[in-house]
């Protein structure tokens, strides 16, 4: 069975609700108390929010610092391996040139001797055989 639906009541537009001065006071006094209570909690809640912006903006910095010293010491390790990479790099080829100048006069005195492959390998052999 269906029921009736009540008719909406609508209050007065066209005229403000007359209110007696002592109504209106406790009325503007219960706003008041309101505005500042919801005051507060914003307010509140804005100093969490800027404490919370505070605390990462330290730790923020905190951690960009640590990064750019890491930083700088990976670029200080780098030069120093570039720098004995360099160093490396010249004693190898300064033995690569000695060896090679030490095999020219090698060859040269052979040359001066006039050992040939045979007679190089027969005094490799004496030595050998005096060695032991």
């Amino acid at each position: 069975m269906a029921r009736p639906t009540p008719e909406p009541t609508t209050a007065p537009t066209s005229a403000p609700l007359a209110l007696n001065p002592a109504t209106e006071q406790g009325v503007d006094l219960l706003w008041k108390f309101q505005l500042r209570k919801e005051n507060a909690a914003l307010l509140a809640k804005l100093e969490a929010n800027e404490k919370l912006i505070q605390d990462c903006t330290i730790d923020s910095n905190r951690h960009f610092q640590e990064v750019n010293e890491k930083f700088a010491t990976l670029e200080a390790q780098m030069q120093r391996i570039e720098s004995e990479e360099k160093k490396d790099r010249q004693v190898t080829e300064n033995w690569t040139a000695e060896v090679r100048s030490l095999k020219l006069k090698v060859d040269g005195m052979k040359d001066s001797l006039g050992m040939t492959g045979e007679s190089r390998s027969s005094c490799i052999r004496a030595k050998l055989t005096l060695d032991s």
